[in-house]
């Protein structure tokens, strides 16, 4: 995934995924990682039930299933995955 941020000019930060962790923090589920590209910075993004409304309005966009129809066969290995190769996608930590 890349990320951008006007602050960082033309500069995008790629982060993987499949490398990442899951907290719950009061009321709050946070998930923490770290970039990888082109500089290792930590990151951590908290959801809140507030967020779940958007969350759901990005997941039912027209657009968004379009983009999991083109790519089912991603879905499908990571299924695969998840199923036989567990450790792939286990939670990361760090320090």
């Amino acid at each position: 995934m890349k990320m951008w941020s006007e602050g960082l000019g033309k500069i995008q930060l790629e982060v993987d995924f499949s490398h990442y962790w899951v907290d719950n923090e009061d009321k709050e589920t946070v998930i923490k990682g770290i970039t990888i590209q082109p500089v290792q910075w930590d990151f951590k993004a908290t959801f809140t039930k507030e967020d779940l409304p958007g969350l759901l309005n990005i997941f039912f966009k027209p657009r968004t299933w379009l983009f999991i129809l083109r790519n089912i066969h991603y879905v499908f290995l990571f299924l695969f995955e998840k199923i036989f190769k567990r450790d792939r996608y286990a939670e990361v930590t760090t320090k």
